[in-house]
């Protein structure tokens, strides 16, 4: 028994000195993504109250974020609006979140700072919602628990291209006999546990948010099958694809080569219904608390520049028959129609700055560069007072 314990005592230990190895070599030379969020029983995930850390991601960016009393990516805000002000409230993913640039370099705080730029005595504030990974549902759920308390008079919901695809894939909203139904982690009590232990490993540990991220890698049978069949033309050129060795960073980019898909199926058809449904509902909110709403539709890098999208069919050996880098992009547009909600597309300003050199996407990140955030505020300043959403 004494020896048992000593030897248990001598496993524990040097597991201990393995993890504080690791956990050293990854804070100083190969820093992870850590991000500082904390459980939700019904959006599964929100930005952790008050939180202040180092964001930073392939070298490509550090950037320091923190988080308001209220967990937001953003300064203080009262509750209530002083008189004379015109708020807007961004509901959206890791495009609105924005944590590869700064706060400022962000096109919410761009697009307040336009906003305020000689309006006299009116003031405007662009309150940011969006949370990295949040879909429709969980923006329709935030506008209802946490948006709505601050008065907006526009909600502006931010679309990106997997947002119907998280739709099917996490579920915290289904349809059911043409009626919204949300999902409540209470009644799920291991999902709630692991991901509240997931939430606090990828807010505190580098060592074990690369090893969560690596994870997330593992390929299904059919995933595996896949890339197994890519490696072989990668490796014998036998389909006229790149001979290039694959790397990690490709074979995660498979989920892009679903999005560029024309192929229709009961399950795209599905995901569009369930999200008109929410995006409906969205809207019926806003007009029941007097604020108008709208979306914004944000493209993918391959979209913006011509040549990175022919080197990705290339890469995956795609034909025009099949494919075409337009089709979220076209396909949301559809849904927000259906949902009787007006549609900002950044697209056409984006590529005309993209022909003109400018770097409006970080490449291995693929989200926006300062310069994108730019582009976005323009568009969004632009189109926000030609058709008439600043007026009282």
């Amino acid at each position: 028994m004494k020896k048992g314990m000593i030897n248990l005592g001598l496993l524990v230990g040097s597991g201990l000195i393995f993890f504080l190895a690791g956990e050293l070599v990854f804070r100083i030379f190969i820093p992870q993504p850590i991000v500082r969020y904390r459980f939700s029983y019904t959006r599964g995930w929100e930005q952790e109250p008050n939180a202040s850390y180092q964001y930073t991601k392939y070298g490509e960016f550090t950037v320091p974020i923190r988080y308001n009393s209220a967990g937001l990516r953003d300064r203080e805000y009262p509750l209530q609006k002083e008189a004379g002000t015109f708020r807007i409230a961004l509901m959206g993913d890791s495009f609105t979140e924005a944590l590869q640039v700064r706060l400022e370099e962000s096109y919410a705080k761009l697009l307040e700072e336009e906003l305020n730029r000689g309006r006299g005595d009116k003031k405007y504030e662009v309150i940011n919602f969006g949370v990295t990974g949040y879909g429709i549902d969980q923006h329709l759920i935030r506008l209802k628990e946490q948006a709505l308390a601050y008065q907006p008079n526009v909600v502006l919901v931010a679309l990106f291209a997997n947002d119907l695809e998280d739709l099917v894939e996490r579920g915290f909203a289904t349809l059911e006999q043409d009626h919204l139904v949300f999902r409540d982690l209470h009644q799920d009590p291991m999902k709630t546990m692991t991901e509240k232990f997931r939430l606090f490993v990828r807010g505190h540990s580098h060592f074990l948010t690369y090893l969560i991220l690596r994870t997330y890698q593992i390929p299904s049978l059919l995933e595996l099958s896949y890339k197994l069949r890519l490696v072989g033309r990668w490796t014998d050129g036998s389909q006229g694809g790149d001979t290039t060795n694959p790397t990690s960073e490709t074979l995660e980019r498979r989920e892009v080569l679903d999005w560029f898909s024309k192929a229709d199926s009961d399950k795209r058809r599905y995901q569009k219904e369930v999200a008109a449904a929410l995006l409906k509902e969205i809207s019926h909110l806003a007009q029941e608390n007097r604020a108008k709403a709208l979306t914004i539709v944000f493209p993918i890098q391959e979209q913006v520049y011509e040549d990175r999208y022919l080197a990705f069919k290339k890469k995956f050996n795609m034909s025009d028959e099949d494919y075409d880098a337009n089709v979220q992009q076209r396909l949301l547009i559809e849904v927000a129609h259906r949902a009787g909600m007006p549609v900002i597309d950044p697209l056409p300003d984006l590529r005309k700055e993209a022909e003109a050199g400018a770097e409006l996407y970080f490449r291995r990140d693929q989200h926006l560069t300062p310069a994108g955030h730019q582009v976005i505020a323009r568009v969004l300043f632009r189109e926000l007072t030609a058709q008439g959403f600043l007026d009282p």
